[in-house]
């Protein structure tokens, strides 16, 4: 994954294909990314894959225009890491410009049974917040459920922007986020949110979850800018949950504990 010369392969798969289904396969080392989703590629299926180490995303897809991009993706039962983190060569973006799934706008995907691992950028790095699933730019309906991730700089976020439903509804449920004890400085950690982060995605409902920051992060689970309708039921956390900036959750049975 850092070697320039990619003689004409930057990425594993890169497509438009409608319907299209990868299973049983393993892409790693690619320059660029895993995996590329131009607009046309609707539906589309991914099991039992594993992508590792890749320059960029691991898995992209890009948008035609704000709330109009890839619809109907599924990715379950599958591995997403790196071996030693994600690498520090700037490839257009910044260094630790990386994510797991990054979906730009898109509708009704489902994230499901996977495991990412090693996301987490060293303090150097421009990106030091990459979240490992991505969904924004309009996203809207994402089911994101009993995945595990493991030392990831942010697991999930729905929503990155203060703009008017960088994406809307979805559900985040029964996914453990798991941190080693002392992988972040004491600075990072003093600029850090959460594991899990729901911004400007109002309606969206985050239940189940299991985040043990083990001290890493200020925050477990953030509500930020417009969260309305948003609710947080049932999650169990060794971080507080919060908002900022004018976000607003429901909150019922959560339980803050000490490992």
């Amino acid at each position: 994954m850092n070697n320039p010369d990619y003689r004409g392969a930057p990425h594993g798969i890169w497509t438009d294909a409608s319907g299209l289904t990868v299973q049983n396969l393993t892409i790693r080392d690619f320059y660029q990314h895993g995996i590329v989703l131009n607009p046309g590629a609707e539906s589309l299926t991914f099991q039992n894959i594993r992508i590792l180490d890749t320059g960029k995303q691991l898995i992209k897809a890009n948008p035609s225009g704000f709330g109009d991009g890839v619809d109907g993706g599924l990715v379950e039962n599958s591995v997403f890491a790196y071996t030693e983190g994600p690498p520090m060569i700037d490839r257009g973006g910044g260094t630790g410009y990386t994510n797991g799934v990054d979906v730009h706008a898109g509708a009704n995907w489902v994230i499901r049974n996977n495991h990412f691992e090693n996301f987490h950028a060293p303090d150097h790095a421009d990106h030091l917040w990459a979240p490992v699933v991505l969904m924004w730019n309009g996203a809207r309906d994402t089911v994101v459920e009993n995945n595990r991730f493991v030392n990831v700089d942010r697991a999930i976020a729905f929503g990155l922007l203060d703009r008017a439903m960088d994406h809307s509804g979805g559900v985040i449920r029964n996914n453990r986020v798991d941190y080693a004890e002392g992988l972040y400085s004491i600075q990072r950690r003093r600029g850090s949110d959460g594991a899990i982060i729901v911004w400007s995605s109002p309606g969206t409902i985050v239940e189940g979850n299991e985040v043990f920051t083990r001290g890493n992060l200020n925050r477990s689970i953030e509500f930020r800018f417009d969260t309305s309708g948003a609710s947080a039921i049932n999650n169990t956390v060794d971080a507080p949950i919060g908002t900022r900036d004018g976000g607003s959750y429901e909150g019922s049975g959560n339980r803050l504990i000490r490992e």
